[in-house]
């Protein structure tokens, strides 16, 4: 087959075999009908077993002379709850079908793949030897794309960091909101359980903060491999509002200097999480711009060869 022949079967199979996804997802939900419908049928098949059996439930409806009549209306709910059976199974097997058949031309789909990417490797191979000026063309479209492609892998490993200091500042927002809570009660005559409960939850926001200052290194190197000339201030010491780390509650304290204190935590760690999620934020509305000019980029190349198919 010829690179065009492959190039437009190509093209086919990757339309038929889109809807795969959105197949696999119906037969997940369909199964879990079928299963519900399947659960509903044997519960009335029982109860229909039951009724039509010596049971103190047909003695009582004997003697009331409404036997007959509720055994029929048991049986009716039974074959109700097996048409509905039926029809979810056969919606099931249906779709299993489909699925089946579509995974079928995803495999023929990843062969003509590999046939066509294999064949136009050569052809590019041979026009880069051959064409100087497609050469230079192509290497320049090439570095665009691989620029595309660094600045992507940069900004989903700074977002990640970015994600994992909001995670640990919420934890330890977490564990403030407890102290603070029991400091309350503390205030109001809650005894050495309360006191001991609120120092607990302060060392273990004081733990997760330690934590937060590593992760909150690994951010900052994260964002000093970002394109900083593409943001307005981003180059800010994002630690500046997180020295609180360290910050001093051991000791005996009158009670309200500590509540004090942990309010004050906790309105640094509300900054700071503020803070993460704006950068977060850039970054995530360029990752998507990038993303769609590396998409560019890769339709260029494409074009660019296709047109000496």
């Amino acid at each position: 087959m010829d690179l065009k022949a492959l190039q437009n079967k190509k093209l086919n199979l990757e339309k038929k075999v889109a809807s795969l996804k959105r197949l696999k997802q119906e037969l997940s939900e369909t199964s879990m009908q079928m299963d519900q419908a399947r659960d509903i049928f044997k519960k009335e098949s029982k109860d229909v077993e039951k009724m039509e059996k010596s049971s103190l439930k047909s003695y009582v409806a004997m003697i009331a002379g409404r036997y007959g009549e509720t055994l029929e209306k048991e049986r009716q709910e039974m074959v109700t709850a097996k048409l509905k059976y039926d029809r979810a199974k056969e919606a099931f097997n249906r779709l299993e079908d489909k699925v089946k058949h579509h995974e079928s031309l995803k495999k023929e789909l990843d062969s003509i793949s590999k046939e066509y990417d294999e064949k136009l490797k050569a052809l590019k191979d041979k026009m880069i030897k051959e064409d100087t000026h497609f050469k230079a063309l192509y290497e320049s479209k090439r570095d665009a794309y691989d620029k595309t492609s660094k600045e992507l892998i940069e900004l989903k490993e700074a977002i990640d960091a970015g994600n994992i200091v909001v995670q640990e500042l919420n934890e330890a927002k977490k564990a403030f909101d407890s102290a603070a809570n029991w400091g309350v009660f503390d205030m109001v005559g809650g005894g050495l359980l309360a006191t001991m409960a609120k120092h607990n939850k302060i060392n273990e926001g004081k733990t997760i903060l330690n934590k937060v200052s590593n992760s909150l290194k690994d951010f900052n190197r994260e964002l000093k491999d970002v394109d900083q000339s593409k943001f307005i201030n981003m180059n800010i010491d994002i630690s500046e509002f997180l020295t609180f780390a360290d910050y001093f509650f051991d000791g005996i304290f009158a009670d309200f200097t500590v509540q004090s204190r942990i309010n004050n935590v906790k309105s640094k760690i509300a900054t700071g999480i503020r803070e993460i999620q704006r950068i977060n934020q850039k970054l995530t509305y360029e990752k998507q711009e990038i993303e769609e000019e590396k998409a560019n980029n890769e339709k260029a190349l494409d074009e660019l060869i296709a047109k000496h198919i």
